[in-house]
C-alpha cells in the first residue's frame, strides 16, 4: 500500500509539474545543472540606497518553521547572533513550525514589508510550491542571503545491513532484493530518492516513515533498512558503530570523514546541498534588503562564525541577493525536471 500511495503521488506531482503550479517562479533560460555549485562573491560595492537607511531601529523578527532545537533553528540562532553586532540590533526568532512550513511562509508573506519580519527556511521552501502545498514561491519574497549551505546529506543505514555503499545496495536492489528508504514523502529527503532512483534506474521502495527522529529509531530497530539526512544528525551513531554511510551526496568527499564516498564516484551523479535562506516579504525597501545582505558578507567572513558553522559539518557561504535568487531557481528547476 506505501508503495502505491508513493506512485499515486509521483504521478500526481508529474500531473502538476505538465500544468503549472500557482506561483511557481519561471523557469530559467539555460538549463540547470544539478544541484548549483555556490557563486563566488561579486564583491559589488553596496549601493547608494544602502546609505540613506536607517533600518534597522528595533527588534526584527525571524519567523522559523523548524522547531526549537532543529537545523534550522541551531544555523539561524548562530548567525543572527553574529548579524545583530552588524546591524546593531536584537534579531529575535519565533519558532512557528507546521505545514511542512507553509504556516511560517504565508505568515511572513502576509505581513508589513518594513524589514522588521523576515523568513529563514530551506529547499523545503521549493519543494512546498511544487507539491502544491502553497502558491508561494520565489517571487513572492525579497530574497536576502543564503548564509549556510549543508553538503553533507547521506544515505545511512544500521551496522548489520549487507551493504556498504550505496553501489551495494543498489546491486542489491537490482538482484531482487527489497530495501525499504525511508522518508516524509514531498519533502526534501523525498527528492534526494527521486533524485536516486533516476541516477540508478531502479525503483526503490520508499516509506513515509516520518520525522528525522522516528526514522532513526525505526532504522535502529530493523524496521527499515536506509534513510537519508546530514552528518551531523547521525554523528554519534556512527562514532558507536551502529549506524554507517553507504556515500556522501556532494561532489567531494568530506574532509572531516574522508572514508565515506560520494555518490558520484561511485557511478551515480547525484549533488544534494542544503540551503538556508533568509527573506522579507515582497516589496520591501531595496535599501533595507542591501543592508542585510551587506551585514550577511560581512559575517561571512567572520572566523568566528566559520568556525561555529563548520563544527557543524556545514559550510559559509557568501552570495549577493540576486546571486541567491539564481541560486534558488536553479535548484527549482533541478526538482523540477524530477517530477
Amino acid at each position: 500500500m506505501k508503495k502505491l500511495i508513493s506512485a499515486l503521488l509521483t504521478a500526481v506531482l508529474f500531473s502538476m509539474a505538465c500544468s503549472g503550479c500557482g506561483g511557481a517562479p519561471s523557469a530559467s533560460s539555460s538549463p540547470a545543472s544539478s544541484t548549483p555549485a555556490t557563486p563566488a562573491s561579486s564583491a559589488a560595492p553596496a549601493s547608494s540606497a544602502t546609505e540613506q537607511t536607517n533600518w534597522p531601529t528595533k527588534t526584527i523578527e525571524v519567523i522559523n518553521p523548524s522547531a526549537a532545537g532543529g537545523e534550522t533553528d541551531i544555523y539561524g540562532r548562530i548567525f543572527q547572533k553574529y548579524m545583530e553586532k552588524e546591524l546593531g540590533q536584537t534579531m529575535v526568532t519565533v519558532n512557528m513550525p507546521g505545514g511542512g512550513g507553509t504556516i511560517s511562509t504565508t505568515e511572513v508573506s502576509n505581513s508589513e514589508n518594513d524589514g522588521y519580519r523576515m523568513l529563514v527556511f530551506h529547499n523545503g521552501f521549493l519543494i512546498n510550491n511544487l507539491m502544491g502545498l502553497t502558491e508561494l514561491g520565489i517571487d513572492n519574497y525579497e530574497m536576502a542571503a543564503i548564509p549556510v549551505v549543508d553538503a553533507t546529506q547521506c544515505f545511512f543505514v544500521s551496522k548489520n545491513a549487507p551493504y556498504n555503499d550505496i553501489k551495494e545496495m543498489i546491486d542489491h536492489v537490482k538482484a531482487g532484493n527489497s530495501v525499504t528508504i525511508a522518508t516524509e514523502v514531498g519533502s526534501f529527503t523525498h527528492f534526494q530518492l527521486l533524485m536516486l532512483q533516476q541516477a540508478a534506474g531502479v525503483e526503490l521502495d520508499i516509506v513515509d516513515s516520518g520525522t528525522t527522529p522516528e526514522k532513526i529509531a525505526a532504522i535502529l530497530a530493523g524496521n527499515i533498512d536506509v534513510m537519508g539526512t546530514n552528518i551531523s544528525t547521525m554523528r554519534d551513531y556512527m562514532e558507536t558503530g551502529d549506524i554507517k554511510a553507504l556515500c556522501l551526496l556532494s561532489p567531494e568527499r568530506n574532509s572531516q570523514y574522508p572514508d565515506i564516498p560520494t555518490a558520484k564516484e561511485l557511478g551515480y551523479d547525484i549533488d544534494v546541498t542544503k540551503f538556508f535562506f533568509y527573506a522579507f516579504p515582497d516589496g520591501t525597501d531595496p535599501a533595507i534588503v542591501q543592508k542585510f545582505n551587506d551585514a550577511a558578507r560581512k559575517v561571512a567572513q567572520s572566523p568566528e562564525f566559520i568556525e561555529e558553522i563548520n563544527a557543524l559539518y556545514a559550510q559559509v557561504t557568501e552570495m549577493t541577493a540576486a546571486e541567491c535568487v539564481s541560486y534558488m531557481q536553479n535548484i527549482y528547476n533541478t526538482y523540477q525536471a524530477l517530477l
